[in-house]
């Protein structure tokens, strides 16, 4: 472990909890939003589609079709619809720093 001894299980709670939510990074909060529906047993195959947009760099069509998918999940999940837009609004734009480059989250950089 990086940075020093163990120092309980406080410190990995720390570590899962800034890993997750990935210091705001968006290809973080998608792949987590992916799961979370999963898991609550919603069709994601608009989701899955609207990410492997954003890994192709067509943030512009990504976000579009995470706003669609909001709208369908405002009926069945309303906090998730705010969610996904609030990411498809956060979703680098051309000219933007380039998003999903952080080091210690290895397979979240856009376009693997």
């Amino acid at each position: 472990m990086a940075g020093g001894s163990f120092k309980g299980p406080g410190q990995w709670r720390s570590q899962a909890d800034g890993a997750q939510h990935g210091d705001g990074n968006v290809f973080v909060q998608l792949a987590d939003m992916l799961r979370r529906l999963s898991d609550r047993g919603v069709d994601t195959s608009g989701l899955q589609e609207a990410i492997r947009l954003a890994k192709a760099g067509l943030n512009d069509r990504a976000a579009g079709k995470l706003r669609a998918v909001a709208a369908e999940l405002g009926r069945q999940a309303p906090s998730y619809e705010v969610g996904l837009r609030d990411i498809a609004d956060r979703l680098p734009r051309a000219g933007d720093e380039p998003a999903g480059k952080d080091p210690d989250i290895p397979g979240v950089e856009p376009g693997e």
